[in-house]
């Protein structure tokens, strides 16, 4: 749902026309990922660059939630051990 968020959401790109994923079973450890640009945009960007800019957007966002969240705590980022 995030990525689809991503790409569809605010943080659109114009390139993209449509992102969707689909499941195809529970049990399996696959995902589908299908991103479908505007005509004419395949000369500009790909959809695999469009999935790293989309996951880009992510960590980004992130970053700013986690800078958030510790200024409002007045937590320093070594007073917590990171995920990283």
């Amino acid at each position: 749902m995030l990525i689809k968020s991503i790409f569809i959401g605010g943080f659109c790109s114009p390139e993209v026309a449509l992102c969707g994923y689909s499941l195809p079973h529970p049990s399996e450890p696959e995902m589908h990922l299908r991103i479908q640009l505007v005509p004419g945009a395949s000369a500009v960007v790909t959809p695999a660059e469009m999935l790293k800019k989309g996951l880009n957007d992510i960590v980004s966002m992130c970053d700013h939630v986690e800078d958030t969240f510790n200024q409002e705590l007045g937590c320093e980022a070594s007073s917590y051990e990171s995920h990283e």
